[in-house]
């Protein structure tokens, strides 16, 4: 039979298996023959060290016995196999590299069992070194002309420095703590954090000596600056949570009485709420604007039956008594409701009897929350 082979200029030799029954043994695919790879038609499972799998590819005759292929897997990841047996379809590759009559990991490769799938690119590699290897590259190149100034020298030039084989924090009850590395602002020179850590096995995050802070906004440079709580999402990830608390701190403080105080007397005190720099809704949320205020009264003595009392827009805030004459004093912190357009009016009254002198009611302006 001659499959279609008309010429009679070739010698035809007989096979045992018909045209048709070939062609059904060996189904046709694409080769990448004139290409600088191939794909895989099978998917490929990652042998153990040392040991030898089939990687099947079109048209295998196109590589040879000794030679290093790699593997792409995604983006940025490889393997690589020496091949040490070529088939029709079957390329033999070993997972390692030999030394000797040793074979040691190549570093980098992905750990045995995994499974890479079909169509992925296979493309001519130099032979790979093992982690021995490259150890005696490095120790020749210390020991030669260039020494730990190449290296650095190395190092200093490369946009990115990988490590494939670096093992994973033990997730054990006994391993505690695993510090971090960082780079330095200056020069970017790798640093050991020894203040920030893994916790828990790599579960975590510590900072035992983090800085203590309150919930209070702040104003920097005039721009008020909140405070947000921080929260873990349903992936476990970190994240800014809402405002811990939009307060801005303004302390005044407006002195009503700070005369002799009788029966009968009331001095009033009215500020806009503009003049207090009182914040709008939108700086921290749609909400409402509060103002906390505290109210002060000191009673020094006096009449029998002095009762003073603080009034902040018409409503009693707090009330004090002398019942003996005897000094009192009285405080009560409350919140009001404000906006920015109104104002405040606070009102310093004696109701009844005559206290001493220095007898005072004072009102303080904490400061505003949203």
């Amino acid at each position: 039979m001659s499959c279609g082979c008309n010429n009679e200029e070739k010698i035809l030799i007989p096979v045992a298996t018909s045209c048709a029954q070939a062609q059904l043994d060996s189904p046709p695919c694409d080769s990448q023959s004139g290409k600088f790879y191939d794909k895989s038609i099978e998917d490929f499972t990652v042998p153990g060290v040392g040991k030898i799998a089939n990687l099947h590819v079109c048209q295998a005759n196109l590589w040879g016995v000794g030679q290093y292929v790699g593997i792409v897997i995604g983006k940025s990841k490889y393997g690589f196999y020496k091949i040490t047996e070529v088939g029709e379809r079957i390329l033999k590759v070993l997972n390692g590299c030999e030394k000797g009559n040793t074979v040691n990991k190549v570093a980098g490769n992905p750990e045995p069992g995994v499974v890479i799938p079909e169509g992925s690119v296979v493309f001519p590699a130099p032979p790979f070194g093992c982690s021995e290897y490259l150890k005696e590259q490095f120790s020749s190149l210390l020991e030669g002309d260039a020494g730990v100034d190449g290296v650095i020298k190395i190092l200093n030039e490369s946009d990115e420095i990988c490590f494939f084989s670096t093992p994973e924090i033990e997730t054990d009850a006994e391993v505690k703590d695993s510090f971090l590395f960082g780079g330095r602002w200056l020069n970017g020179c790798l640093v050991k954090l020894k203040k920030i850590f893994t916790g828990q096995g790599g579960k975590t995050i510590c900072m035992p000596e983090a800085q203590s802070t309150n919930e209070l906004s702040v104003t920097v440079d005039g721009v008020l600056k909140h405070k947000h709580i921080a929260y873990f999402d349903e992936n476990g990830c970190l994240k800014k949570g809402k405002i811990a608390a939009c307060v801005i701190n303004d302390r005044r403080t407006f002195k009503i009485i700070n005369q002799t105080i009788y029966n009968g007397l009331s001095q009033t005190v009215t500020v806009t709420n503009l003049s207090l720099s009182t914040p709008a809704p939108h700086v921290c949320s749609n909400e409402n604007v509060y103002m906390e205020l505290e109210a002060i009264i000191n009673i020094a003595g006096g009449g029998a039956g002095s009762t003073v009392r603080a009034m902040v827009n018409g409503v009693q805030a707090t009330v004090a008594k002398s019942l003996e004459g005897e000094p009192v004093f009285n405080s009560r912190r409350f919140f009001l409701p404000v906006t920015q357009s109104g104002s405040l009016t606070m009102l310093g009254e004696v109701t009844s009897g005559t206290p001493a002198a220095l007898s005072s009611v004072t009102i303080v302006l904490i400061g505003f929350h949203l």
